[in-house]
């Protein structure tokens, strides 16, 4: 998806989600620089799921180096939160079963 308006007018949106379940969305948010945001989400069986489930997904564009490959998961790692990022269009298709 390409955002219409500032700072990712040009930016295709980056999304990553977070391995561990144990960790709260409010913990993860506070690693975030500002363009990033964490909610919680379904994700499909991409994930290697048997089935959708809820997970913490992390959304934005980068920003002035504050990417989420050199930055964002590094940064989440350095909390022990693991996370990885995934392709938008695929991890969240819905489900035909």
């Amino acid at each position: 998806m390409i955002k219409d308006s500032s700072p990712g007018s040009l930016q295709r949106e980056r999304v990553a989600v977070v391995l561990d379940d144990a960790i709260s969305e409010e913990h993860v948010q506070n690693y975030l620089p500002q363009g990033y945001t964490a909610k919680i989400e379904h994700v499909g069986k991409e994930l290697h799921e048997s089935r959708r489930s809820l997970r913490i997904v992390i959304r934005g564009y980068d920003i002035a180096g504050w990417t989420l490959d050199d930055y964002v998961i590094p940064r989440l790692a350095s909390g022990l939160i693991v996370a990885v990022e995934v392709s938008a269009t695929e991890a969240f298709e819905h489900d035909s079963d």
